[in-house]
């Protein structure tokens, strides 16, 4: 759980706050968790590469190859730092690339995505706001 202070903006998904603090740690969040977050997202921005339109066919094929090279390095490594690293990169890498291949509405649809299995892998419910 957070706490937010100050002035709180909403920004589309996002948040802004002048302060903020974490209350209490998240337990699950582990780095066997991040490794299968961040594959899970390599392999989603492969399936938008995928259905990506001739004309941006190349780089998106290289925004999934770079997501499956990070998510393959984080789970070979026994760093938990490189495979929290890798998660967040594969997660950022999955989005951009659902928002070359189809637009606002399509990155905003893999973002929930992504924070519905962070709920269920990391067993948490979302805060009624």
């Amino acid at each position: 759980m957070i706490e937010l202070d100050g002035e709180v903006e909403a920004h589309g998904h996002k948040l802004r706050a002048s302060r903020g603090r974490l209350l209490s740690r998240v337990e699950a969040w582990s780095a066997p968790l991040a490794k299968d977050f961040g594959e899970a997202c390599a392999a989603r921005a492969a399936s938008h590469a995928a259905e990506a339109p001739a004309e941006f066919a190349r780089v998106a094929a290289g925004m999934a190859a770079d997501g499956a090279t990070r998510a393959a390095t984080a789970r070979s490594s026994e760093d938990p730092y490189v495979a929290a690293h890798g998660a967040a990169v594969c997660g950022y890498i999955s989005a951009m690339t659902a928002l070359r291949v189809g637009g606002r509405e399509r990155h905003d649809a893999e973002r929930e995505w992504q924070a519905d299995w962070l709920l269920r892998g990391l067993e948490l419910t979302p805060e009624a706001g």
